[in-house]
């Protein structure tokens, strides 16, 4: 009887720590922030930079009517990350999956600033890239370039605990464009 009774005092005693471990554990490796991101379009321009090399002179002169110019295109962006949670978030870092379709310049990230509960941080940016066309032909500024349409971005950060987690933001038509994920994506493994 003592046997039965040590090995069930001992069971217990294993289901009670279970239990007070609980709460901890899901703390550290379930429980952490969740940033968003959103990119805003924040207006743009298009720029006359001179007469294109591809303009017939064969007349000696170019007809200014059907004259093919140099334009450059800027587009302005805001990439806004959002803490929605009540947990900090630490060493936050951005990576982009296709660097060709990326900002060409942009706000760099402060990976030793956390980003508190609550709190959000914008990064301006640009896109800019050079046309040769007739002026009636010009792309026109509005919303975000077309190149932004397969954007990917992965922003990786940790929780007070140093466990990772990710949002994997696509700039699509869908309307969730965040996914959170405790695994990084295999699309931007190195």
């Amino acid at each position: 009887m003592e046997i039965i009774t040590v090995i069930i005092s001992i069971f217990g005693l294993i289901i009670v720590v279970a239990i007070a471990l609980i709460p901890y554990i899901r703390k550290v490796y379930f429980i952490g922030p969740e940033l968003t991101i959103e990119l805003l379009s924040n207006g743009g321009s298009s720029g006359n930079r001179g007469l294109s090399n591809k303009n017939d002179n064969t007349k000696g002169y170019i007809d200014g009517n059907n004259a093919i110019y140099v334009f450059e295109v800027k587009w302005n962006a805001i990439l806004k990350i959002t803490n929605n949670s009540n947990v900090t978030a630490y060493y936050p870092e951005l990576t982009f999956l296709n660097q060709q379709l990326s900002f060409s310049t942009l706000d760099k990230l402060d990976n030793n600033k956390p980003i508190k509960e609550n709190e959000q941080i914008i990064l301006k940016g640009t896109y800019s890239m050079f046309e040769e066309c007739e002026g009636k032909y010009r792309t026109k500024i509005s919303g975000l370039p077309d190149n932004f349409k397969d954007l990917k971005i992965l922003l990786e950060y940790k929780n007070p605990s140093k466990k990772r987690f990710y949002t994997i933001f696509s700039n699509t038509e869908q309307i969730i464009k965040n996914r959170y994920s405790r695994k990084k994506p295999k699309e931007f493994k190195k």
